[in-house]
């Protein structure tokens, strides 16, 4: 599967035939925010390619955020479980024997995926934040994919003998994800001040901070 999500999107929705002026505002709207991007994309734009009104996708979306929403938030819910499946079988099966490699493969990886997607994820976190209906929808699928790949990872360390098994692996898990997912949402929402300099060095020093906290005991 494509790394960059719109692109992939694109391709989930030209499967589905434009039966309606909604779904075909749906289907066009993704190929030009794949085209262009979401923030170089107007809602002119994507009116005159899908040959509705402008006031047409207002009536059904309301803003250019709930149409992004109405892309990504479907895509996710089924795309989620097996790209997450994927990215960790392909990481944990590589660095088996090292935590430490699994974590900075993992950050790198993942990191990777946000800067790609960067302007959709800045949409789609922001409202999470706020919108009981879209957390409701995503988070209990995030628990059950993201957060049981991670732990499982961790519980495969801790039998190994090289991750400490005097904190449960849920505490782990959590602590380990706070972390990792405060270094994102600063790269998404605060780049400008922050910047791409040195973002090896800035991996190494996370993995080494998750590290500290789950050393076994000498």
């Amino acid at each position: 599967m494509t790394e960059n999500l719109m692109e992939a999107m694109v391709s989930e929705t030209k499967q589905k035939k434009p039966t309606d002026k909604k779904q075909r505002i749906v289907t066009v709207a993704a190929e030009l925010f794949a085209e262009k991007g979401y923030a170089n994309t107007s809602t002119s734009e994507i009116a005159k390619k899908a040959e509705v009104a402008e006031g047409t996708i207002f009536r059904h979306f309301q803003t250019k955020e709930n149409l992004l929403l109405s892309i990504l938030v479907p895509f996710l819910k089924e795309a989620l479980p097996p790209m997450a499946e994927d990215v960790f079988s392909k990481v944990l099966n590589r660095y088996t024997d090292s935590p430490e490699s699994f974590f900075h493969a993992l950050i790198t990886n993942r990191y990777a995926f946000f800067i790609e997607n960067k302007e959709y994820f800045q949409v789609f976190i922001k409202e999470l934040v706020y919108n009981e209906q879209i957390r409701n929808e995503v988070i209990p699928i995030f628990q059950r994919t993201v957060l049981m790949q991670i732990e499982t990872a961790i519980q495969t360390f801790q039998e190994k003998g090289k991750i400490t098994k005097t904190i449960p692996s849920e505490t782990l898990t959590r602590t380990a994800f706070s972390i990792m997912f405060g270094f994102f949402l600063t790269h998404l929402f605060f780049q400008n001040v922050d910047g791409e300099s040195n973002i090896e060095e800035k991996i190494n020093q996370l993995v080494h901070l998750i590290m500290n906290g789950m050393k076994t005991s000498v």
